[in-house]
């Protein structure tokens, strides 16, 4: 039998005090535990995934241990949030983890207009999570019942000044669409061609000249009666142009400095040449206007002032943002293979009246159609986009996917192939990230030199891929990972491989059937976290779904497959049982060794509405006939901006299972272990160790100008004693333990866009009192970089001895952002601390971090 989690604890505590989250952690947190499993030093914020669902986008953070919620920077519209934690437990203990830092860019990002995520690690228990976002939103924050993840939904910002400027400039820069008619299809017709042609013979542009094409022919009989049709400054001129063996012929009327100048001779011309159309000209036009292909011209005046902006008529039932948040989804679920899907969301955006969106849903919702393997709704799609676009910036695109739809169908099949390359749905799409970071960790204690703690390069790689066929989608991801350890002695961590996922993804749509294969995730239904083996599910009705799966639980990242461990669940999913009440029911079992493990059964409830949530989590053991979590979570949100919150949790530290039975013993294994003891003495040393732990919590949120917040938070927990056996020492109470934090938050204050945040925080439990001031700003320097300089100060009185600590943590991060797809980091910190009582000491440490991600 290999080395058990217990076993590998202690033999890593003996070696080094840095890597207390391994095994243990996941045993501690149990059924709370989540995703990586990783040592907070390298991954406390495992996952962030972004979805919609009903018209509500959600952002959920997934953690490596708890954290408890603490307050937000802010309640109304911005485009940067920072949510304050408290790391608890294990994670707060890690002392390694203090000073990391750790930027991802969600999948799915765009549907909720997300940027980027920041997760920062301070010292003395404190966390932050940064959210940018590229257009002002409105967040609100929920903590989840487990304490190791959070839910940010997105709001609307209907009236935010942000939103306000983009909507100006959108209905300022965008002509408003013409009538359709038989005549402007004809038109795109002959756009298609045209443009076809002009990319096949590029020419230098001059700088804002435009013309008006009257008529587009295959022959050089085009209209002879156009003696009133140039006025006084305007030129006629015919332009020729070869597109493979086709010969188009164009009487086009110029020269006009603006497109707004054009558009008003083309609404004088209008009923004479109703497919005439506003183009943006090259240098060939002038030549050829010059060198004689001049069939009429005129002299004097100057072309017609700009025409005046008429109403579209429409009533807009969606702000921008959820017309943002519509694209971003179906971009998403073109990503996913969704084609029918993007389809729908695009032609959703295109019932609101003109907006900023119009021009790029038009072009997208053809090639939805085309890649669903609708060639005649594609092809309807573009020359709607040319017809209302006709100089649009994508209209060569368009031009070019038209032409080769409408000529594919007549070609013979072999000839079919280039072109219908962007109709395929059997095309798998590709993407994901590769980043290497840097980090190095050094102190001075006691006067006893510096030495470096931690000296480690990370390499973390992803890779997915996504398939869409006519019934069957496929799917596959792989997150894989490497710690090289530069430090090479016997006390360092040593190198790692990291399997964080790595699984095969098949969905039947018509049966409603999923299954999924290989190293996964569960954050529901009862399952422990990571894992190695299947999860089937189906879908019984829209409403209804039904999970089982099954495996070998999966404690770090680094571990391989390990069957001394067995799970198996069960779970039902019920979307609205009642008004706005999502619940799920699961069963739980788990063995080791032999023995049974875990026997759970449990429900979750999410509760949703304009202004409320409430979210709960019940788990059962009935083996150990012990109650694992009881919790409820709830905020409220008032017209008036004030945000109140509120939560209570019961829960066992660690869940009751079997496997715990081995803390504190020596023995390597539950094999072992029955050596010594019966399964019942074994089910009773595992319960013992198992601790009840209660907190409560109450906060409030009031924004007291447009650029300012306060937030103020209260927290009150307790550790309940626990019996001491098997040679074990008995777990002392904890006492009462209390929390406050307070904050206040401007925005905006130097440059627009910054964030600063003056905080003091507060603890008082048996071990020390605590008293934290700390001020954190955010500048963006400019559109790519972000300079974000930190300083805090903190004092604690020690009971123990009546000592106090005092430290002193400046630290300045650098993120620079380029091409959207890459970034580089560098932060720099410390601390200074000084220690006074029996004897004085003074602590010297210092971090570097620093590295690169890109994503394709």
């Amino acid at each position: 039998m290999g080395a058990t989690p217990q076993h590998q604890l202690t033999k890593s505590l003996k070696a080094e005090g840095v890597r207390l989250q391994c095994r243990i952690l996941a045993i501690v947190t149990g059924f709370l535990a989540v995703s990586h499993g990783t040592p907070a030093s390298s991954s406390a914020l495992q996952n962030v995934f972004v979805s919609r669902s009903d018209g509500i986008a959600v952002i959920e953070f997934r953690f490596s241990c708890f954290h408890r919620f603490e307050s937000q920077s802010s309640r109304g519209p911005a485009t940067t949030f920072e949510i304050s934690l408290t790391r608890l437990g294990q994670c707060d203990a890690v002392r390694a983890g203090e000073g990391v830092q750790e930027s991802t860019r969600p999948a799915g990002r765009e549907i909720v207009a997300l940027d980027a995520v920041d997760y920062l690690s301070r010292d003395r228990g404190e966390a932050i999570v940064k959210l940018r976002f590229i257009r002002p939103v409105q967040i609100d924050v929920l903590q989840t019942g487990d304490l190791t993840g959070l839910q940010v939904r997105i709001r609307a910002t209907t009236g935010a000044s942000g939103e306000v400027r983009v909507q100006e400039k959108s209905a300022q820069e965008t002509a408003l669409p013409l009538a359709r008619t038989p005549e402007r299809l004809a038109r795109a017709n002959a756009a298609a061609l045209e443009r076809a042609a002009r990319r096949n013979a590029p020419v230098p542009e001059p700088a804002a000249n435009y013309a008006i094409n009257l008529e587009t022919s295959a022959t050089e009989v085009l209209n002879a009666d156009l003696g009133d049709v140039a006025a006084n400054g305007e030129r006629l001129y015919v332009m020729k142009a070869q597109f493979g063996t086709e010969t188009v012929f164009r009487l086009r009327l110029g020269f006009f400095t603006t497109e707004a100048q054009a558009e008003t001779a083309l609404a004088r011309l209008q009923a004479r040449y109703p497919a005439a159309w506003v183009v943006k000209i090259g240098a060939e036009d002038h030549e050829k206007a010059v060198s004689g292909s001049v069939v009429a011209a005129a002299a004097g005046a100057q072309p017609a002032a700009a025409p005046v902006a008429v109403d579209h008529g429409g009533i807009a039932t969606r702000s921008a943002e959820q017309l943002g948040a519509l694209m971003a989804e179906a971009r998403t679920a073109v990503l996913a293979g969704d084609f029918a899907r993007a389809a729908s969301l695009y032609a959703d955006v295109l019932t609101e009246p003109r907006n900023e969106f119009s021009r790029e849903a038009r072009e997208l919702l053809g090639v939805a159609r085309q890649r669903n393997g609708e060639p005649a709704q594609a092809i309807a799609e573009y020359r709607r986009y040319l017809e209302e676009y006709p100089d649009g910036e994508g209209a060569d695109r368009v031009s070019q996917r038209l032409v080769a739809l409408t000529t594919a169908r007549d070609a013979p099949k072999s000839g079919l192939r280039a072109a219908s390359r962007g109709g395929e749905t059997d095309a798998w799409d590709t993407f994901g990230s590769f980043s290497q970071y840097y980090r190095h960790d050094a102190a001075d204690l006691a006067g006893q030199g510096m030495t470096t703690k931690v000296s480690m390069v990370q390499t973390d790689g992803t890779l997915d891929l996504r398939k869409r066929g006519d019934q069957l989608d496929l799917a596959g991801r792989a997150t894989l990972g490497y710690d090289y350890d530069l430090l090479n002695e016997p006390a360092a961590p040593g190198n790692r491989t990291r399997i964080y996922d790595l699984y095969a993804d098949l969905y039947h749509r018509d049966l409603g059937l999923g299954v999924r294969v290989g190293r996964q995730r569960e954050r529901s239904g009862g399952v422990l976290g990571r894992y190695d083996g299947a999860h089937i599910s189906y879908q019984v009705r829209p409403d209804v779904k039904l999970n089982v799966m099954g495996g070998f639980p999966v404690y770090l990242s680094s571990d391989s497959l390990d069957t001394d461990r067995v799970f198996y669940a069960m779970s039902v999913d019920l979307n609205d049982m009642f008004k706005g009440i999502d619940t799920s029911f699961f069963v739980n079992t788990q063995s080791i060794d032999g023995i049974e493990d875990r026997q759970a059964v449990g429900a979750e409830l999410r509760y949703f509405d304009g202004s409320r949530s409430l979210i709960g989590l019940a788990d059962y053991d009935i083996g150990f006939g012990t109650l694992n979590t009881l919790s409820l979570v709830g905020n409220w949100y008032f017209d008036s901006g004030l945000a109140m919150s509120a939560s209570a949790d019961y829960h066992r530290s660690p869940f009751p299972l079997a496997e715990n039975a081995l803390i504190g013993q020596t023995a390597g294994s539950i094999h072992d272990l029955l050596q010594s003891f019966t399964e019942d003495e074994i089910r009773q040393l595992a319960e013992d160790r198992s601790g009840e732990t209660l907190s409560y919590s109450l906060g409030f949120s009031q924004p007291l100008a447009e650029r300012w917040q306060i937030n103020v938070d209260f927290t009150a927990a307790q550790l309940a004693e626990g019996p001491g056996s098997g040679g074990v020492l008995a777990l002392p109470d904890s006492g009462d333990e209390y929390y406050v934090y307070t904050s206040l938050v401007g925005s905006s204050l130097f440059i627009e866009g910054d964030v600063s945040i003056l905080g003091l925080r507060y603890s008082d439990s048996e071990i020390a009192r605590v008293s934290t001031i700390y001020l954190d700003s955010r500048y963006p320097v400019a559109n790519s970089l972000r300079v974000n300089p930190r300083l805090a100060v903190s004092v604690r009185q020690i009971s123990a001895d009546d000592s106090s600590e005092t430290f002193v943590s400046p630290s300045l991060r650098l993120l620079y952002r380029f091409a959207r797809r890459y970034q580089i980091e560098l932060e720099g910190g410390g601390d200074l601390g000084s220690r006074s009582g029996d004897g004085n000491t003074d602590t010297t440490a210092y971090f570097i971090y620093m590295g690169y991600r890109a994503e394709f």
